[in-house]
């Protein structure tokens, strides 16, 4: 199995459509993403920490999982970055032949589930 959030599950999503994985047998995409998130029109006026945590309410609503993407692994900012060029072509989830899972948040505004699907 193969499990990936946000970029991270458009990675893993085209690893396997593409064949690059064989050995995959099922995919988890967690907030796969549908388009370039943008900042809010006001976010050059706020002050980093504000930013920042526009960002983390962005990205979840849940508790357990701002703190974890507070923590060192996240780059700030990067919610605001494109996709990599090819990404979202090579993610074609018709050509896995595998299982896939996706779950989103019913509020996600990054990735809203009428979209991902």
């Amino acid at each position: 199995m193969l499990a990936g959030s946000d970029t991270g599950a458009l990675f893993a999503a085209g690893l396997v459509a593409s064949r690059r994985l064989p050995e995959a047998e099922a995919l988890v995409l967690a907030g796969l993403p549908t388009a370039v998130a943008q900042p809010e029109a006001d976010a050059a006026d706020e002050s980093a920490a504000d930013s920042w945590a526009a960002e983390l309410e962005a990205r979840t609503a849940c508790p357990a999982h701002r703190g974890r993407l507070a923590g060192p692994i996240l780059r700030r900012g990067a919610l605001y970055e494109p996709v990599p060029d090819g990404w979202l072509d090579l993610a074609d989830l018709k050509a896995a032949t595998v299982p896939v899972l996706g779950l989103h948040g019913a509020a996600d505004a990054v990735s809203p589930l009428a979209a991902a699907r």
